[in-house]
């Protein structure tokens, strides 16, 4: 409240639905699907009215934890099972701010470019906030970095575009490993411009990027 009060600072508030454990819960509960809804809109009563909000997040990369997911399977259900089971949280989130009479936006936290083609089923979330890094293990898109130019991110765009044109696109995590520091300016020269293309205000007439970080691994 301080740093908004003096600084206007906003926050975005990020809950991991259930993938992990938490004071409430001893072991993660994301396929207990009543407790998650119970849990966000109990977050909601809690900070929904504060005007430091700024927008909610549902996951964290919680796609790759699916059935057949790349780091696990704690969440027992297929991708388009569970981009559904997200948008019934979404739903609860949106239920529960209207009991307070506040609207935020509500953006799904996605790991990677796998499944966005499917995201045009959501219709409780506002943006889609992406952590993309083309080398992860199981990257559907190929090509990479092409003479400066981020074909990866370009082609990440048309998909959100074509399966979904109303959703926005948050750049929350975009990486690309290098070896040298010529590599890494290199990448981030790129990306920026990419980004700067489709960002809000801009002339693109496709989904507006409206916020973005970049995350280097030198490794």
């Amino acid at each position: 409240r301080t740093l908004y009060a003096q600084y206007g600072i906003r926050v975005y508030v990020s809950d991991f639905a259930g993938l992990y454990a938490d004071g409430a819960h001893a072991e993660p509960y994301a396929n207990d699907e009543a407790a998650v809804r119970t849990h966000l809109q109990q977050l909601v009563e809690l900070y929904g009215g504060e005007p430091w909000l700024l927008a909610w997040q549902l996951g964290n990369e919680n796609n790759y934890y699916i059935k057949g997911g790349i780091f696990g399977e704690q969440i027992s259900q297929s991708l388009p099972e569970y981009l559904q089971l997200m948008d019934r949280l979404a739903a609860a989130v949106r239920q529960a701010e209207q009991l307070q009479g506040v609207r935020h936006p509500i953006v799904l936290g996605h790991g990677g470019e796998r499944g966005l083609e499917l995201v045009g089923s959501l219709k409780y979330f506002d943006a889609v906030g992406l952590n993309l890094y083309p080398n992860l293990v199981g990257g559907a898109f190929q090509g990479g970095w092409d003479g400066g130019r981020a074909v990866y991110l370009e082609q990440v765009f048309a998909t959100v575009q074509q399966a979904a044109p109303r959703l926005a696109v948050i750049l929350a995590e975009v990486g690309q490993p290098h070896t040298t520091a010529a590599g890494q300016a290199t990448y981030l020269h790129s990306a920026l411009a990419v980004a700067q293309a489709h960002a809000a205000g801009g002339a693109a007439t496709d989904n507006k990027v409206i916020a973005g970080s970049f995350v280097f691994d030198p490794s």
